[in-house]
């Protein structure tokens, strides 16, 4: 069965996009058909592989009927085996023109059906909000990653956001479950950073994943490039730890 996995957290900052796109590309280097399925307006995991105005289609056109799920993919120019459903500002839009949010919440759900079969991993990247772009997300997915900052403020709004994951389980989406909690942008220097680690391993225990993706500058360059960072620096300690973390999304069931 294809995994469904949307990358959740109300926090920005935190990593969320990053590691989205560098799964995806970990996942399509290992020779995966992958789709990575943009569901922020500010389509920066589309414009990491696309040029503004490069598409004719995105996901505000899908999920308002448009255009129909083929029409929309495109192949992201730079991995053989993966794709993209690119976002845009217009999805912005979808939340203020939708009166019955319960209802409009299975949206994606009915347009990826039939489409795991096609895919070997689909990610879903959300913006930083607990809306309802993020809630249409979780209800068409099987699993959640949790991205966390190491950071002072690490775990604001969790609660929130579990709270939005148990409301999708239990009247949504009761085969939902969450793969795993990703520490991100950790600094081994900082004590602040190894004790927000510390906390979250506390908090979410056997779900926080092995790997910890480091604080690094080429993360941050890589999208400038169109790449993610197994090609950009593929000898880098980031490079290495995505891999690694993809590995660990790959084998939890």
């Amino acid at each position: 069965m294809c995994k469904i996995i949307t990358k959740a957290n109300q926090k920005g900052g935190c990593g969320k996009t990053t590691t989205a796109v560098n799964i995806c590309t970990a996942s399509a280097l290992a020779g995966k058909k992958t789709l990575l399925i943009d569901m922020d307006p500010q389509a920066n995991a589309t414009l990491t592989f696309l040029q503004p105005g490069g598409y004719a289609r995105d996901m505000f056109d899908l999920l308002t009927d448009a255009c129909a799920f083929g029409e929309l993919v495109t192949d992201s120019k730079t991995y053989n085996n993966l794709y993209l459903a690119p976002s845009s500002i217009n999805l912005a839009r979808l939340e203020m023109m939708s009166n019955n949010a319960a209802t409009f919440a299975y949206k994606l759900r009915d347009k990826l059906k039939g489409e795991g079969d096609k895919w070997d991993l689909i990610v879903i990247d959300t913006g930083p909000t607990l809306g309802l772009l993020s809630v249409m997300s979780m209800t068409a997915s099987t699993h959640v990653l949790i991205p966390i900052q190491a950071s002072y403020y690490s775990l604001q709004g969790t609660r929130d956001l579990l709270e939005t994951f148990r409301q999708v389980k239990e009247y949504m989406n009761p085969q939902l479950e969450i793969i795993g909690v990703a520490i991100t942008m950790y600094s081994e220097r900082m004590n602040m950073s190894r004790e927000a680690a510390a906390e979250i391993r506390q908090t979410f225990g056997d779900k926080v994943f092995t790997t910890v993706i480091s604080r690094s500058v080429v993360l941050e360059e890589s999208p400038a490039f169109g790449q993610g960072i197994q090609t950009y620096k593929p000898g880098s300690r980031s490079a290495e730890e995505y891999r690694m973390l993809y590995d660990e999304v790959a084998g939890r069931e």
